[in-house]
């Protein structure tokens, strides 16, 4: 099958109290590889358990619809959260041995099993705390900080409810500082604020004074004896003012050192608060800012660790994209592209699925390479039409390929009915048949195929035509063949050539005869002489007496010696005479 998505989750999806049923959209290879967690309203998750706590059900294309459906033994409560995973172990099963099978499936799937690897490594590393690779920090280090971090949020919430006092106090500390320019004065007045209110207490009376001015200026104008009493209302009038503006003084300082000890009161509540506010901040801002700066290298490492997975699954994609280019998988029909819509590759292959076949594409067509998926036959289930192929594996008889003539449709071997020299088995095998002279049925699985071919090459005979040393059959007219017999038999490559003996080309499996090459003997004479034989019918061998005929003359006793065999033969080694079946 094929992986085309980087998904690896499905969810969380949230329970109604009702549902039990939840998809997912990844590939997995076993049922036993789903991981599913079902996560409470407080956050706690739990991991359910495969046939207890839900049952999988696969989607039957993986390839077109990858993914299937979890099923839960009961519905979660309403407002819980239910996350579809898978958790293949990070395992090898596969074990390819030298000269065994070397099927694509089993590749492919190999293949799949590693990307499945793959995608669930990088879903982990998206959730993780990571560091920069040159990073001093440990990871346990960045978690601890930001454990501590969480651990100061109650006084950073603090320091936030106070900002408008903090605020208030930045407002006004104009104010605050003038006062405190002042501290003195108002000290000072609060010092005298004892006399201040004695002099309030003698107001009324010289207020009293002031209102009866005039009685005196009139008792001044009647009493004579009373000298320079103007002088001395003048003085009492100087008195009674420098009173008043007194008074008035003691009071606006009175007024002024109430709020300005109320001021000073607030300033100093809110210096302290400040200055607490203050010192929370900058222990938090620090912490922060430690924070921020540990919380930047992981995002940087983070983004150099989600780079190199990403690159590691380019990579891996990018082979499995070149190894799906090449083998296309099961297919009911030849296809037009490869699995991405690209044009086809010279050397790519596919299964067909109807003819239960592999084929490759030469550039311009699919051609048939292989049947069965290494399927063999043994002589008595080779298929009668063509199912398996353009080539199959028959036991004990080798590779069969698809053969139509005009005497035969079927599996045969390629060199039946051919001549095969060198066996030297004492029990001749399957594969190979004695050319002796025998019969054989034209309808058993071997006879019908050696009867076809012998048709083709026209090397069928009658029987009253037939000859031992000839590479033909006869047709004994009762459903068998007679058999060619070849013993004593040697072969020369031969055919379409001048024969030097009789000057005509020679047939495909045709006999000839044994002859001497033509040469010449020398005489010999015993006691002188010369030997004449001009036109020679006979020489008797040995020294037996006899007569010859014609012109020959025999002067002095002159022998001519016969020697050789039984036949004329060049050196050899003896072999079965046998055909291919």
């Amino acid at each position: 099958m094929t992986i085309s998505s980087e998904i690896r989750v499905s969810g969380p999806y949230l329970a109604d109290g009702i549902n039990t049923a939840f998809p997912f959209d990844f590939v997995i290879l076993d049922k036993s590889d789903m991981w599913a967690i079902l996560t409470d309203i407080t956050g706690e998750e739990t991991t359910l358990v495969e046939n207890t706590d839900y049952t999988v059900t696969l989607s039957g294309d993986q390839d077109m619809s990858p993914g299937g459906t979890v099923t839960l033994t009961q519905a979660p409560p309403s407002g819980y959260k239910v996350t579809l995973t898978s958790n293949m172990p990070n395992l090898q099963p596969f074990d390819i041995t030298n000269m065994g099978g070397f099927y694509p499936e089993t590749i492919e799937t190999a293949l799949d099993r590693h990307t499945i690897q793959i995608q669930q490594l990088r879903e982990e590393i998206n959730r993780a705390i990571k560091v920069a690779i040159s990073s001093p920090t440990e990871p346990s280090e960045l978690a601890q900080a930001v454990q501590r971090l969480a651990a100061e949020m109650a006084a950073l919430q603090t320091l936030v409810a106070g900002l408008g006092d903090i605020s208030s106090v930045a407002g006004n500390i104009t104010s605050i500082n003038t006062v405190a320019g002042n501290i003195g004065n108002v000290t000072s007045v609060a010092g005298n604020m004892g006399n201040i209110d004695a002099l309030a207490g003698i107001v009324g009376d010289l207020s009293a004074i002031a209102a009866n001015l005039n009685a005196i200026e009139s008792v001044s104008d009647n009493i004579y004896a009373i000298q320079n009493i103007q002088g001395v209302i003048d003085d009492l009038q100087a008195i009674l003012n420098a009173l008043n503006a007194a008074l008035a003084a003691a009071q606006e300082a009175e007024t002024s050192a109430n709020n300005a000890a109320g001021s000073a009161t607030a300033a100093g509540g809110y210096a302290t608060s400040a200055g607490t506010y203050a010192t929370q901040a900058a222990g938090s801002a620090a912490n922060a800012l430690g924070s921020e700066t540990n919380a930047a290298t992981s995002a940087t490492q983070a983004s150099t660790a989600k780079t190199a997975a990403e690159t590691a699954a380019t990579n891996v994609a990018n082979l499995y994209d070149n190894f799906d280019a090449r083998y296309l998988g099961a297919k009911t029909s030849n296809p037009t592209t490869d699995n991405d819509n690209n044009p086809l590759i010279v050397g790519a292959l596919y299964w067909n699925t109807p003819a239960g076949e592999m084929r490759v594409w030469n550039g311009s067509a699919w051609m048939v390479v292989a049947s069965g998926g290494f399927q063999t036959y043994t002589l008595s289930t080779v298929p009668e039409t063509k199912t398996a192929g353009d080539v199959i594996y028959v036991v004990g008889f080798g590779m069969w390929e698809w053969v139509e003539t005009a005497y035969f449709e079927g599996y045969r071997h390629p060199e039946c009915f051919n001549r095969y020299d060198g066996d030297m088995h004492t029990i001749t095998p399957p594969w190979l048949l004695e050319f002796t002279g025998g019969n054989m049925s034209k309808t058993t699985p071997l006879g019908k195929r050696v009867w076809s071919r012998a048709q083709e090459e026209g090397a069928v005979v009658t029987l009253q035509n037939w000859q031992p040393g000839y590479h033909h059959v006869a047709d004994n007219g009762d459903g068998t063949f007679k058999l060619g017999d070849i013993r004593m038999t040697f072969s020369r490559a031969a055919a379409g050539a001048v024969d030097p003996d009789t000057a005509n080309v020679r047939l495909l499996g045709s006999w000839q005869a044994s002859a001497n090459l033509a040469h010449v003997h020398a005489s010999y004479s015993g006691g002188g002489g010369s030997l004449s034989i001009p036109n020679s019918q006979q020489i008797l061998d040995g020294n037996a007496s006899g007569t010859a005929t014609g012109n020959e003359s025999l002067d002095n006793g002159i022998r001519i010696h016969s020697s050789g065999g039984a036949e004329a033969r060049p050196e050899n080694t003896a072999y079965n005479p046998c055909i291919h079946v």
